[in-house]
């Protein structure tokens, strides 16, 4: 298995258990060269939250890497599911600013 892979889990036999109620796992990186290799890594890792200690409206944390710092702005939403975001910037002509967002809808 390679860093920063996905982990395959076939059939309900398997799972992964945490301490955290709430895990936000980072992957950024730098696009440097052709090969995925080349690229920087900005940010790695994983921060986990328990629903005691996080609050539910939005809060920053600045996640500080090799290359430069990301501030991450988080929310604890009860009953939530999982999902992956991916974004490619294919071309930049000069510096820039990215901001990504969600949108969360609760049915209770």
């Amino acid at each position: 298995m390679q860093q920063g892979s996905l982990i395959e889990m076939t059939g309900p036999k398997r799972a992964i258990s945490l301490c955290a109620s709430v895990l936000f796992e980072f992957d950024m990186r730098i696009k440097n060269g052709d090969q995925e290799e080349d690229d920087l890594q900005l940010i790695d890792g994983a921060v986990g939250y328990c629903e005691l200690g996080a609050p539910c409206w939005p809060f920053t944390n600045l996640i500080k890497g090799d290359y430069g710092a990301v501030d991450i702005t988080l929310a604890l939403i009860y009953r939530a599911v999982e999902a992956t975001i991916e974004v490619v910037i294919s071309e930049l002509q000069n510096s820039f600013h990215l901001s990504l967002s969600s949108f969360v809808s609760i049915n209770d």
